[in-house]
């Protein structure tokens, strides 16, 4: 299903501040996202993940996101974790 006008902005957002680093932007939209009890966070992990933002990294598993989540071709983002090398980022997945 596609997700509506006002997740998909919601969701925007979300991505945007991870890729930008900026943790209190992120902690603003996990706010939204637990008011509208609806969220994908999933692929903030990823991006955080990607970027090597351990405290965002941590702040989206304690909002929620699943660290067990695969992406197309079954990579979890452990997986990618341990692919960039990134060791504050692995802790914060362990």
């Amino acid at each position: 299903t596609k997700p509506s006008p006002v997740a998909a902005a919601s969701t925007e957002k979300r991505v945007a501040a991870v890729k930008a680093g900026k943790l209190e932007s992120v902690k603003q939209q996990l706010q939204a996202c637990r008011r509208a009890k609806s969220c994908d966070l999933d692929e903030g992990l990823r991006l955080s993940v990607e970027a090597d933002r351990p405290e965002i990294t941590r702040a989206l598993l304690e909002a929620g996101a699943n660290a067990n989540t695969g992406d197309r071709k079954g990579e979890t983002p452990l997986h990618l974790a341990a692919e960039k090398g990134g060791t504050a980022v692995t802790q914060a997945l362990l």
